[in-house]
């Protein structure tokens, strides 16, 4: 602090208007005894004045105003009493900051018969005592403005510091939440992974990021997306069918690698040979298993990750591991419902779901359209399923006849919880309409005489 307090240009311009504003010779140093300052007289002025007094007498007094804690003003007995030897301390915060080392010829008692020469600044014993304790206020003055004027300037520097941290923190928290907002896009996962990348190099100020996936081989690495600021360094493209057995990060951990990191061998032969400065890989694992790596990277410039960086880093993971795991989880279950819905529109009976509270048919396959829906219209299908004003939910297997459409069908109806959460119920229905007219051609056949078409005796 005191090293900072000391502007030596204005000690300059201090100690040469007061030289010759009082007729004394000084000198400007430091609490070590190094002179900050240039004495300002002549040549001619301090050969006289140095014959006075030697180094160890200067040595004496700086020992003594080191020694002193509460003196600024400590004055040096010579063997002429018409010269002073003074030094004037001046402390910061306690500390000895700087020491002014005067000297003066005391016109009144020069003793008769001893000749000052014209050129040599003399003054008087009483003006003498008061400018050095002039000195001593005014120094002490433009080192309390001094150290004013650098708290004022850490004060801002701090301010901007400050600013400069809000900015980036702003800038970080707009950055993710632009990432945020994939998880309800319904843009392709490729288009949200690489909106992902660009905007955490933008943010970070990273040069380059890509997304390296396993192949389904499992052997080899497939480069998913990337983003580079230049187009002419690129990661991906470098190591794109690669044996994952080449890649030395891929092997399910996270790697935070800066450009003063101790890398192990593969490692560091990694870097040298893709060009690499720096580096962050991160794997995102699905359903246990390590299926992808987020990889940000530096090229031609040196950098050293904080913690900020790889939390940043890190939270973009698990949004895009949210994202992938929602998409494979949806993809999956449309799979699902894609296979049960080609079961149920393919088994050799109708099947209806119908929510007889809200009065609304939910579903029906191509079987129950084709053996009622499309003979019917929407008042008929209502009168159907809606005519009863205490409908049956549920009921066993029972024979029904449409008189209306020719059909005989056999139905059962049980209660099930649809997906969202409401009681419904669930029917199924043979056209046994072939059997029963069967069943009565039997019946005739054993009743009726066939040649006649008359009752027999049975």
């Amino acid at each position: 602090m005191s090293r900072s307090l000391i502007d030596k240009e204005l000690l300059g311009k201090l100690q040469k208007h007061f030289r010759k504003a009082n007729d004394v010779y000084l000198t400007c140093m430091d609490r070590e005894g190094t002179m900050l300052a240039t004495n300002h007289a002549s040549e001619e002025e301090l050969q006289y004045i140095r014959q006075f007094f030697t180094s160890a007498d200067i040595k004496r007094l700086l020992d003594t105003t080191r020694m002193s804690q509460v003196e600024t003003i400590v004055e040096e007995s010579l063997e002429q009493p018409y010269i002073k030897l003074c030094g004037v301390v001046n402390r910061v915060q306690d500390s000895i900051t700087l020491i002014w080392v005067v000297v003066a010829v005391i016109e009144e008692l020069v003793p008769e018969g001893v000749e000052i020469p014209e050129y040599v600044a003399r003054t008087s014993d009483n003006r003498f005592y008061r400018s050095i304790a002039f000195l001593e206020a005014l120094s002490r003055h433009v080192l309390m403005i001094k150290e004013q004027e650098l708290q004022a300037k850490d004060v801002l520097e701090q301010a901007m510091k400050t600013d400069e941290k809000l900015k980036e923190q702003l800038r970080r928290s707009e950055g993710m939440a632009t990432v945020v907002q994939q998880i309800e896009s319904d843009d392709e996962l490729i288009d949200i992974a690489e909106k992902s990348i660009r905007e955490v190099c933008q943010t970070l100020h990273v040069q380059g990021g890509c997304i390296v996936r396993l192949h389904a081989d499992g052997k080899t690495a497939e480069t998913y997306c990337e983003y580079t600021e230049d187009e002419n360094w690129t990661l991906a493209q470098k190591i794109q069918g690669k044996s994952i057995s080449k890649l030395p990060f891929f092997d399910g951990r996270s790697y935070m690698l800066s450009s003063d990191s101790m890398m192990p061998g593969d490692l560091e032969t990694f870097f040298i040979k893709h060009h690499l400065s720096a580096a962050i890989f991160m794997p995102i694992v699905i359903n246990g298993r390590c299926e992808m790596y987020l990889c940000f990277y530096e090229f031609d410039r040196n950098r050293i990750w904080n913690l900020e960086d790889v939390k940043f880093i890190n939270d973009v993971k698990r949004i895009l591991h949210s994202i992938v795991a929602r998409r494979l989880a949806q993809e999956s279950l449309a799979s699902s419902h894609a296979s049960l819905e080609a079961i149920l529109e393919n088994v050799g009976c109708a099947i209806y779901v119908v929510d007889f509270k809200n009065k609304e048919i939910l579903y029906m396959n191509e079987t129950f359209k084709k053996m009622l829906a499309n003979s019917m219209n929407k008042v008929d299908l209502d009168e159907y399923f809606f005519s009863n004003e205490t409908p049956i939910v549920e009921f066993p297997s029972q024979e029904m006849e449409l008189k209306k459409h020719k059909l005989w069908l056999d139905v059962s109806q049980v209660k099930i919880t649809w997906i969202d959460g409401r009681e419904v119920s669930l029917g199924t229905i043979y056209d046994i309409t072939d059997k029963k007219i069967y069943q009565q051609k039997i019946e005739r056949q054993i009743s009726n005489d066939n040649l006649k078409v008359l009752y027999n005796r049975m």
